[in-house]
């Protein structure tokens, strides 16, 4: 990796993707899908509230929600994919 990967890519967003109505929109789906995802594989919803309740801004409850979603269900938020394992999701997306 030190020397580079060309199954590594990169995308540049518009400066609008970051702005705050589009992490509050983000920020509002990632904690719906969490919720589908945990109901699915039977995490207790307390549990799953929790985690969406954290206290912080709306940039860092969107990125921990981001990661929540990658490293327990395998699924990249902004890619739109599932994998079955974080090994999968890692060459992936």
């Amino acid at each position: 990796l030190a020397e580079g990967s060309p199954e590594l890519t990169g995308v540049v967003l518009p400066r609008e993707m970051s702005g705050p109505e589009r992490v509050r929109k983000d920020e509002a789906l990632s904690a719906r899908l969490a919720r589908r995802l945990d109901a699915l594989v039977g995490v207790r919803p307390e549990d799953t509230e929790e985690l969406l309740s954290a206290e912080g801004t709306l940039a860092f409850k969107l990125d921990l929600q981001v990661l929540y979603l990658r490293r327990v269900h395998h699924f990249c938020f902004y890619g739109t994919r599932q994998c079955k394992d974080e090994w999968s999701l890692q060459l992936r997306c």
